[in-house]
């Protein structure tokens, strides 16, 4: 059923761009656009987390089907666990699909750090890249900032997506709070020119704050 919905919107321009966009050849791409996809996920139920696909649009249904759920925070933990475990987020668009939509975090810091601290020293790099948005969509605040970047700095793994998670993340903090900049020397020289990049290109941070001496 599921399939036939995602094929009625099938756009193959857009299949070809989305494609070359996720850089994932483990996934299978039918070519649906994401209002789509929002408008197909209100439509099916929790029971599709059972079967493993390796249909990239049913695993982002998936991920947002686990992050709006009505069930507790700790059961949507469990269903997260299980959807790791069927080892189906191998890109960065369902990492960063599904830690904005789980806004279950923001009133489960706490329980959502401890969380979070295990994704951090998973094998797989995109559950890592996982932990990192997490961090930077939840924790960017007085309480947490600290810690949530020296967990980011502590982050240590050549993949490439993982490096662009922790630019993302740290030019977030620097937003946040200027003193991220002192971190920065410690990155390696990949991840720093990401990060400076990404400072570069915001529209948050003033001409003055982006001229960073590191």
């Amino acid at each position: 059923m599921i399939k036939n919905l995602l094929f009625e919107k099938q756009d193959l321009k857009y299949k070809d761009f989305t494609i070359k966009l996720l850089n994932d050849d483990s996934v299978e791409v039918i070519g649906v656009r994401a209002k789509d996809i929002r408008d197909i996920a209100k439509k099916v139920d929790l029971s599709i987390l059972d079967e493993k696909t390796n249909i990239y649009e049913i695993r982002l249904i998936k991920a947002l089907l686990i992050a709006r759920s009505k069930k507790t925070f700790k059961e949507k933990l469990e269903l997260l666990n299980k959807f790791i475990k069927q080892q189906e987020i191998t890109n960065w668009a369902i990492t960063d699909t599904l830690a904005s939509a789980f806004k279950d975090f923001k009133k489960n810091l706490s329980d959502g750090m401890k969380y979070i601290k295990e994704l951090l020293v998973n094998d797989d790099p995109f559950v890592v890249r996982l932990g990192i948005v997490f961090l930077k969509c939840y924790y960017c605040n007085d309480k947490y900032y600290k810690e949530a970047v020296e967990l980011i700095m502590n982050v240590n793994i050549e993949h490439y997506y993982v490096k662009m998670a922790k630019a993302w993340a740290l030019c977030e903090f620097y937003i946040y709070n200027k003193e991220t900049k002192n971190y920065f020397k410690n990155l390696d020289q990949e991840t720093y020119k990401m990060t400076k990049q990404k400072i570069r290109d915001s529209f948050r941070i003033s001409k003055e704050d982006k001229k960073i001496p590191i």
